[in-house]
């Protein structure tokens, strides 16, 4: 890994974002709903979830028009030619690099 850290497995555990939507009177609000949603969900993750069992990642499958609502939110789409022709590509966050 780029960060130097040695993991022996395919996979690396992750916290799932799942179903996450705002009710779109409240979005023609621009009250920010959603990234107070995915703030909270960090938050958690990186502060109860990732000591308490080791968890490294949050992910998401966007669905294509709200992968540039995640970027904002900071996440990276897997960079892979499979996710990029998903209708969901998957997106995470590393919660190691959040200060």
């Amino acid at each position: 890994m780029e960060d130097g850290l040695h993991y022996p497995y395919r996979q690396f555990p992750a916290v799932k974002i799942a179903r996450l939507a705002v009710d779109h009177r409240l979005k023609e609000k621009k009250l920010r709903i959603g990234s107070q949603l995915v703030d909270l969900a960090i938050g958690i993750s990186k502060d109860q979830i990732c000591p308490a069992v080791g968890c490294r990642f949050i992910v998401v499958d966007a669905k294509k028009r709200s992968v540039g609502f995640y970027e904002r939110c900071g996440f990276t789409a897997l960079d892979t030619d499979e996710n990029k022709q998903r209708d969901e590509p998957v997106m995470f966050i590393d919660l190691h690099k959040l200060t």
